[in-house]
């Protein structure tokens, strides 16, 4: 039997909570989508200097997303972000 544990939107892999920060990122979000302002949430997977960047990333929806990502990449997806009409109201990950 497997036990599968609700992280900080139904991320099953996620086992620790630290201080519920998990909770606290969760309500966070949903207090974004609902107070009236154009948003887009980005969930980078782990943040890693040593992973090799400018990697073409690869984007899901869902809280399916496991992997490492350069904080480079993440920098040049958050300034895309700001151009990118069709990013908002939407929550995306990515690799």
């Amino acid at each position: 039997k497997k036990l599968a544990l609700e992280g900080c939107a139904g991320i099953p892999i996620v086992r620790l909570n630290p201080f519920g920060i998990l909770d606290v990122k969760r309500e966070s979000e949903e207090t974004l989508r609902t107070c009236g302002v154009d948003y887009t949430i980005f969930r980078p997977c782990g943040l890693n200097d040593s992973w090799p960047s400018n990697q073409r990333p690869i984007f899901s929806q869902g809280d399916i997303a496991v992997g490492r990502i350069n904080r480079k990449d993440v920098a040049q997806i958050l300034v895309s972000i700001l151009s990118a009409p069709d990013a908002t109201g939407k929550t995306f990950e990515a690799i």
